[in-house]
């Protein structure tokens, strides 16, 4: 693959260039494993206020589509005093939003076929795109009814994600991955697991094709004393991977991070490395906050290896024939004074970092920025919590150099207000994470994060 065919521009200080016309905009977390009920079933299980997350939708549509004129459907209606904040405070465009609750119908297609005359009323006109979270079969079918155009198509959006397929380009091309490779039964898992036991590594990874979120992601003693996973569904979408887990302690190593690299590939083709991004992550690898610049690079030459690395990677998904933003995550490895990056995965979709860097994009250019996802003390509100925001004087002001915007709030059961998706901008990352510790003396309350 050749990313000189394309033009692959590399701009960390501004907004990528975006799609253009207006949009469908499909809110479907429920999609994220493509159809398979079971995993979305257990992952709403594990996650507190699984429906409100696509609440962070809200405020970039209108930016991942700027033209518009745009709609966004919802599992869950949005806090209006942060309705209030977005649009009024912080003069954000928002799309028109229409909520379709689990409990009316399963999926946005049962929906709207009771509702025949919403996209019409909003504006959604044949020739449109159709977006969503994922695409699936499911946001085909809707735009093949609706004569909306596929903003990426289904096949498309399932080969970027495929870690399978994703190895097979990296050992095709000689890029840096992990020791291991693929598996297409329990019988080479063993196998490869007495290999990379005789590399030294004491741990693997065991990965299914598609996952997300720590599903379809399992750890593997090598020392023989766990019996290997047996999980369902590992092989449906075709071969696993078994891979070293690099760690502290394993053959040198004396730090391990994890920075990404955000992506936007355009309908017009054009391709922008917009943001270089850490991870926040907790055991298993869940992901539950990120931050920008990144804090923990060893030296600036690692983020420049970062941006070359991901320049085949953006031209293999255009090839794909994906279109959308999504994030390529890397490992860099530390022994002493020397490093290595690996290749971890792609998240072809709008991930975890797309809603907060396509934000500060807009509202801080150049700046660093931190999102966590913040428990709320029992009884808080939105209202109450905006309140205190602005009177602590910490709220962003548009125009301001730093300050924090709750970008989206979620419901759990009753309806009792449980989590803040806090976005902290600055100058710098490092001013981030001082304005969360202020944040917590401000309002007298120790942030607990998910």
């Amino acid at each position: 693959m050749n990313p000189s065919a394309i033009d692959i521009v590399s701009d960390h200080r501004r907004m990528p260039p975006l799609h253009r016309g207006g949009a469908l905009y499909l809110g479907n977390l429920y999609a994220i494993f493509y159809g398979d009920g079971s995993r979305t079933r257990e992952l709403m299980g594990r996650v507190s206020g699984f429906f409100g997350y696509g609440g962070r939708l809200l405020p970039i549509v209108d930016l991942l589509y700027p033209q518009g004129p745009n709609l966004l459907l919802l599992e869950q209606i949005p806090d209006p005093p942060l309705l209030d904040l977005l649009g009024g405070h912080l003069a954000l465009s928002l799309p028109r939003f229409e909520v379709i609750e689990p409990e009316q119908a399963s999926t946005f297609e049962q929906g709207l076929a009771s509702r025949p005359d919403l996209l019409p009323q909003a504006g959604i006109q044949p020739g449109f795109w159709i977006d969503g979270f994922v695409a699936d079969a499911e946001l085909e079918r809707l735009g093949h009814h609706f004569g909306l155009r596929p903003a990426t198509t289904c096949i498309a959006s399932r080969h970027a994600n495929d870690k399978s397929r994703l190895r097979l380009f990296l050992e095709s091309q000689g890029l840096p991955r992990f020791d291991g490779g693929l598996v297409h039964n329990l019988e080479d898992v063993a196998r490869m697991g007495i290999q990379l036991r005789g590399m030294g590594y004491r741990r693997a990874a065991l990965r299914a094709a598609i996952g997300a979120s720590g599903f379809g992601f399992w750890p593997v003693d090598l020392e023989g004393g766990d019996p290997l996973p047996d999980p369902p569904h590992l092989f449906e979408h075709g071969p696993a991977l078994l891979e070293g887990w690099l760690a502290p302690g394993v053959d040198g190593i004396d730090e391990v991070t994890s920075p990404s690299v955000q992506f936007f590939i355009a309908q017009d083709d054009s391709v922008c490395l917009y943001d270089l991004t850490g991870q926040i992550l907790r055991e298993r690898a869940i992901h539950e906050g990120n931050i920008a610049p990144p804090v923990d690079l060893p030296t600036s030459e690692v983020a420049a290896a970062l941006v070359e690395y991901s320049r085949p990677l953006v031209a293999w998904l255009h090839s794909q024939g994906y279109r959308g933003p999504g994030s390529i995550d890397f490992l860099v490895v530390q022994r002493g004074s020397n490093w290595e990056v690996k290749i971890c995965e792609i998240n072809a979709r709008v991930t975890g970092a797309t809603y907060p860097s396509l934000l500060a994009r807009r509202l801080l250019p150049g700046g660093g920025w931190m999102l966590r996802n913040v428990l709320l003390a029992p009884g808080q509100n939105a209202a109450a919590l905006i309140a205190a925001l602005h009177d602590s004087g910490l709220m962003f002001k548009p125009g301001g150099e730093r300050g924090v915007i709750p970008e989206n709030l979620i419901h759990g059961d009753g309806g009792k207000l449980i989590k803040g998706q806090m976005l902290f901008m600055a100058p710098t990352s490092h001013e981030c994470l001082q304005l969360a510790d202020e944040l917590a003396r401000r309002l007298h309350h120790r942030l607990r994060y998910e």
